[in-house]
């Protein structure tokens, strides 16, 4: 399996130099990124990671970030465009120094990874659009920058090695057929199948020795 570091321009996501007065919450700020994954390709692990910064002019400084991160999977279903959110994500930072004398300013940094009931998501290939909504409470009159970054693991799933293998019986527990061998049961505990569901999202089906099938998440399924 060939795999190679994924990145991904998101300078629509920054928000530069904005202003919020002393003891008051900005109005809520939106922007959004689209991109795309290639056909043939799958993006394992992603992750955002945001920078947040902020000065004032007086020897306090105070801001508290609060928002949400967003991602939604534009996929054709039945032949009609249909957006499906396949992680979110709260969003925390915060800003404080102080100063005898002269203005202050401080920096935040949080990586947030896109991650479902604790399994990294698995995004296949289609257009994606990544958003961020958020406000900023002041203490004191205050600017801030918000900037953003994405990063993962690129799968070429073009290039997957594959070793094909007849085998007859149950393939699982190394049952014989006709008096011959299993040859995949002695050497497998169990198999999994990796594909797309209906609305596009990659998922994986495993087949455990003892005739069960769980998803990604561990549910058993019949």
């Amino acid at each position: 399996m060939q795999s190679v570091t994924w990145t991904q321009s998101v300078s629509n996501l920054a928000v530069p130099n904005t202003a919020v007065a002393a003891n008051a919450t900005s109005a809520a700020k939106v922007t959004s990124q689209n991109f795309t994954i290639a056909e043939g390709r799958e993006v394992d692990n992603a992750s955002i990671k945001l920078n947040l910064s902020g000065t004032s002019s007086s020897t306090l400084l105070n801001g508290d970030l609060l928002g949400t991160v967003t991602l939604v999977h534009h996929v054709m279903v039945g032949g009609v465009m249909t957006d499906v959110t396949v992680w979110t994500g709260p969003l925390s930072m915060a800003l404080d120094d102080i100063a005898i004398f002269g203005s202050t300013a401080d920096t935040d940094t949080v990586t947030l990874n896109m991650v479902n009931g604790g399994i990294p998501l698995q995004l296949a290939a289609g257009d994606y659009t990544l958003s961020i909504s958020h406000t900023m409470h002041a203490g004191t009159a205050m600017s801030y920058n918000l900037s953003a970054s994405v990063a993962g693991t690129e799968i070429l799933t073009d290039a997957h090695l594959t070793v094909g293998q007849s085998v007859a019986g149950n393939i699982l527990d190394g049952s014989d057929a006709n008096g011959t061998p299993d040859t995949l049961g002695s050497l497998h505990s169990g198999f999994t199948i990796s594909g797309e569901n209906n609305l596009g999202i990659a998922t994986n089906w495993t087949f455990h020795s003892d005739g069960t099938v769980t998803n990604d998440t561990g549910n058993q399924r019949i």
